[in-house]
C-alpha cells in the first residue's frame, strides 16, 4: 500500500456501530496501521479511534410514523455527512446497515466518484426486491451476513461476498452464568427470565406496559423467578422511568458482556423483535418474540413485506422456531401462555435449542472472522481502484 488510504465509514445504529468497530480493528491489523478513518459511529467505533462528525444516536430511528418528528434533523445530518465526504475526499466510503440513510449516502458518494461498499444487505427478500437492481448501479461491493441473500444480488450482477454473521464471534458462549449471578446478587438456583423490550425508544414505550402485566402473572405462578433486563444505552431513561411504576422487582443489566451473561444464565427470554433474537439464539435461550408498532406503520408493512415471520431466526430457517406475538396478539394473557410453555415444557425448549444449532451453521464462515473477511474485501477494492487510477 503506497499511501495511507482514508476510509469514510458510517453506521446508524448500535448493531452497525459494533460491526464498524470490529472492521476498523481488522483493517488496522491487515494494513499494518496505514489506514485513516473518518465518519459517523458510536461507542465501538470511537474505541477504535473514530471521531464521529455528529452523534450516531441522531440516526437511530425506526418506523414510518416514528421518524416523522425527527425528519428535519435526519436530513440535516444527511447533508452534513455528504459535505464531510466531499471535504475529506476518502479513498473509499463504507456504509454499515441502516439502509434508509446509508444507501442514500452511498448513491450520492458514488456520484461524486468515490468507490462505495455497503455492509449488511437490505432485506430485498422481504420487501422492495427492486432495490437489488438499483443498488447494483452505485455499489462497488456488498458484504452479506446471510448465505441465502447471495442469489438475489448475483441475479443483478452486483459483486458480493458472504462474510458470516458477527454474532458467531461475539463471545456469547464465553459468558459464565455463575459469575453473572454473583455480580448481580442473584440466587444460584432461582430461575431467571431475560426481558428485552428493545433498543429503540418507540418499541420500549409500546412493550413495557404489556410486559409489566404479563410478568406480574408469571411471578404469581413462579414465586422464585427473578427478572433481569439488559438495557440499551439509548433507551435507558425510558426503561428506568417505566420500572419506577412497576410493582415487581427487576434487575437492570448494563453493558454488552452482562447482557450476554444474562442470556446464558436465564431459563427463557421475552424479547422485542430485532437482532437481539439472533443473540438469544446464539446463547441457546428459548425465546418468545413480541412486537407492537404504530398501526399506520403496520398497515404500510402489510402492503409490502413478503416474509411469513418477523423474527430473524424464523426468517433464516423459514420456519417458526421462536413463537411470535405481534400487534393485537401481543397481550399479557398470550404472553403468559407462551412463556409458561417455554418455562415448563422441556420438549418445547429442546426443539428451540436444536434449531438454534442448525441456525448457527447458516451464520458461520470457516477460517477468517466476519470482520477479517470484510476487511480483506475492502482492501482489495481500494487496491483495484488504485491500479485503475495508475
Amino acid at each position: 500500500m503506497s499511501h495511507n488510504p482514508l476510509i469514510f465509514i458510517i453506521a446508524g445504529e448500535p448493531s452497525g456501530d459494533r460491526i464498524g468497530g470490529e472492521i476498523i480493528k481488522a483493517l488496522k491489523t491487515k494494513s499494518g496501521g496505514k489506514l485513516r478513518f473518518a465518519g459517523v459511529g458510536g461507542k465501538y467505533m470511537h474505541e477504535q479511534g473514530l471521531t464521529s462528525i455528529f452523534p450516531m444516536s441522531d440516526l437511530t430511528l425506526m418506523g414510518a410514523i416514528e421518524i416523522l418528528p425527527k425528519l428535519l434533523k435526519v436530513y440535516k445530518r444527511y447533508c452534513e455527512t455528504l459535505d464531510a465526504i466531499r471535504t475529506v475526499k476518502p479513498d473509499l466510503v463504507l456504509t454499515v446497515d441502516s439502509p434508509d440513510f446509508c444507501l442514500r449516502i452511498a448513491k450520492k458518494a458514488k456520484s461524486y466518484g468515490f468507490p462505495v461498499i455497503h455492509y449488511t444487505a437490505p432485506t430485498v427478500w422481504a420487501w422492495r426486491p427492486g432495490r437489488a437492481a438499483a443498488m447494483a448501479k452505485y455499489l462497488d461491493h456488498l458484504l452479506l451476513l446471510y448465505r441465502f441473500e447471495k442469489k438475489y444480488f448475483d441475479a443483478v450482477d452486483l459483486p458480493n461476498t458472504f462474510v458470516g454473521h458477527p454474532l458467531c464471534t461475539s463471545g456469547i458462549d464465553e459468558q459464565n452464568p455463575a459469575d453473572f449471578r454473583k455480580k448481580y446478587n442473584l440466587s444460584a438456583t432461582a430461575p431467571l427470565l431475560c426481558i428485552l423490550p428493545g433498543s429503540r425508544r418507540a418499541e420500549v414505550v409500546s412493550l413495557m406496559p404489556v410486559f409489566h402485566e404479563a410478568l406480574k402473572k408469571i411471578l404469581k405462578n413462579h414465586p422464585k423467578i427473578k427478572f433481569v433486563l439488559p438495557v440499551a444505552p439509548q433507551a435507558k431513561d425510558i426503561v428506568e422511568g417505566a420500572l419506577r411504576t412497576w410493582d415487581i422487582p427487576v434487575t437492570l443489566v448494563e453493558g454488552e458482556d452482562d447482557k450476554y451473561g444474562a442470556m446464558k444464565a436465564s431459563k427463557a427470554a421475552l424479547a422485542a423483535s430485532g437482532t437481539v433474537t439472533l443473540e438469544l439464539a446464539m446463547a441457546q435461550l428459548p425465546t418468545l418474540i413480541t412486537y407492537i408498532m404504530n398501526p399506520i406503520t403496520v398497515w404500510l408493512g402489510k402492503k409490502f413485506i413478503k416474509t411469513k415471520y418477523i423474527g430473524l431466526p424464523n426468517i433464516i430457517l423459514n420456519k417458526l422456531i421462536m413463537p411470535e406475538l405481534l400487534q393485537e396478539n401481543c397481550t399479557p394473557e398470550n404472553i403468559v401462555t407462551k412463556l409458561e410453555k417455554l418455562l415448563n415444557d422441556e420438549q418445547t425448549r429442546e426443539r428451540q435449542v436444536e434449531n438454534f444449532k442448525l441456525l448457527r451453521t447458516q451464520l458461520m464462515l470457516e477460517g477468517e472472522t466476519p470482520s477479517e473477511k470484510a476487511a480483506q474485501v475492502i482492501l482489495d477494492v481500494i487496491d483495484s481502484q488504485t491500479e485503475q487510477e495508475n
